[in-house]
């Protein structure tokens, strides 16, 4: 078998090694359930778009521009009393993508928002740097928020950075995860793929990790993504723009969150869509690949008997997302500023 090495064009992933084809003696392969790292090449990941600097905000359409968020907002619209957590709890973030943390900027939004000083409790994978994140906010702007506001709503809690930045990223995090003698209890993970371009093996693997993980009582919310049923995608091609659930957003293992508008200007919480000046349209809709739990069904029944959708089909499989909050408009320091 003769492996290439690949590199993506687009992306601060590394290279990657892959062969045409390969084969298994069949005397071992009654006992393999997956080949991983051979023939396929690792699904696009994708993080939440780009933080735009506070001052640059007047220049979206005025309808966008109705407030911020903040950790005394989400305490005040969500009536949240206590962001006092506890350091026999634990919790941590998913990072990948060359993303960066910056540990000044972590000091000086907690001190801007009146919050504990408190330093990420362990950084797995070394991706910390200040200069990183004033050299380019983008290189900051997925990580810092994610920390800023794990920390604010849970103060107190051992909190751990987990960057993986293996080319199956997902898989490697939750096998690393799932070995671990103490993994966290809460996990967040910002990141996204097109579910059908994982292949089913890797797919099916991550869920056999995540069931194991949900019974220890650990926890793994997911994004449901930043580009309603289109994914990610047709950001730049609108040729690609189809139905394209968001793994692991579609496991039926993991807790999806969606984005919600409405508690940046106090009012009425709704979808998060561009069509009603949203910097988001938030993800959602049914798994083309993953079977509908039965623990869903009424909640999705409901759903029907009051929604309208313009497109038949994918109606019988993993709904998502699970639940939704506030998810644009945050306040976030990247690089000394807001």
């Amino acid at each position: 078998t003769t492996f290439y090495e690949f590199k993506h064009v687009e992306s601060k992933r590394p290279n990657v090694f892959r062969a045409n084809h390969y084969s298994i003696d069949s005397e071992l392969s009654n006992h393999l359930s997956a080949v991983f790292n051979t023939v396929q090449l690792p699904s696009r990941l994708n993080p939440k778009l780009p933080i735009m600097k506070f001052e640059d905000l007047p220049q979206l359409a005025p309808q966008a521009v109705t407030g911020v968020i903040t950790p005394a907002v989400l305490n005040s619209y969500y009536n949240i009393t206590s962001n006092t957590g506890s350091e026999l709890a634990s919790q941590a973030v998913f990072e990948s993508l060359g993303q960066y943390y910056s540990p000044s900027d972590l000091t000086q939004f907690q001190e801007t928002y009146d919050i504990p000083v408190q330093a990420i409790s362990e950084d797995i994978g070394g991706y910390s740097s200040d200069s990183e994140c004033t050299a380019d906010a983008n290189n900051c702007a997925e990580a810092n928020l994610d920390v800023q506001y794990l920390i604010a709503v849970s103060q107190g809690t051992p909190t751990i950075y987990w960057y993986e930045d293996a080319t199956d990223s997902f898989l490697a995090w939750i096998q690393a995860v799932a070995a671990s003698d103490n993994p966290p209890l809460v996990n967040s993970i910002s990141y996204g793929s097109v579910e059908t371009s994982l292949p089913s093996a890797i797919a099916n693997a991550f869920n056999t990790e995540a069931l194991k993980l949900g019974t220890q009582g650990v926890s793994i919310l997911v994004s449901s993504g930043d580009d309603g049923v289109a994914n990610f995608q047709a950001r730049t091609n609108p040729n690609k723009c189809g139905y394209n659930p968001s793994f692991p957003a579609t496991s039926q293992y993991v807790t999806a969150i969606g984005a919600t508008q409405g508690a940046e200007s106090d009012t009425t919480e709704i979808a998060c869509s561009s069509r009603t000046g949203g910097v988001i349209t938030t993800g959602g809709g049914f798994s083309t690949i993953f079977s509908q739990p039965s623990w869903q069904s009424s909640a999705v029944a409901n759903y029907f008997a009051i929604a309208t959708t313009p497109v038949s089909g994918y109606t019988s499989g993993r709904g998502y997302p699970d639940l939704s909050l506030a998810g644009t408009n945050y306040e976030v320091v990247i690089g000394g500023s807001i």
